[in-house]
């Protein structure tokens, strides 16, 4: 079914801003992407609930790695919509020549919802492709 190229453009616009945020160490604007009550299911390293649990969640993460989705599915239904996409985590290098590091990978399934016109995070699942080293 077809949607609104906006919602399209607002939902990938708000990817962009997830990743910004997270990547450059800012939990206020990382939590701004959910719902007040949202979700960021990431076990076995979080499950956070809510504003707070997310901005201590980013506050306790050392920035510095960069996170980069690809191939986003997007199935937008009036008010709300569902959103698969692939992740890859690079860090990169500490000088020039360095080759970047690369990180985890996986799948993210996302609820959203329209919050006074914005969309919104209600609940990310993160599955890890493989659990990250000391969570195994």
């Amino acid at each position: 079914m077809a949607f609104p190229a906006a919602d399209h453009v607002e939902i990938l616009n708000l990817l962009a801003t997830y990743n910004h945020a997270i990547d450059y160490n800012d939990p206020e604007a990382w939590a701004d992407c959910f719902t007040e009550d949202g979700v960021f299911d990431a076990r076995p390293v979080t499950h956070s609930r809510g504003r707070e649990e997310l901005m201590a969640f980013v506050t306790a993460s050392s920035g510095g790695t960069r996170h980069w989705t690809t191939n986003p599915l997007i199935h937008v239904d009036g008010d709300t919509a569902t959103l698969d996409l692939y992740l890859m985590t690079v860090t990169p290098g500490q000088a020039v020549g360095d080759a970047p590091q690369p990180g985890v990978t996986g799948r993210y399934h996302d609820e959203l919802v329209r919050v006074n016109g914005a969309w919104k995070i209600k609940h990310r699942k993160l599955n890890f492709d493989v659990a990250p080293k000391g969570f195994e």
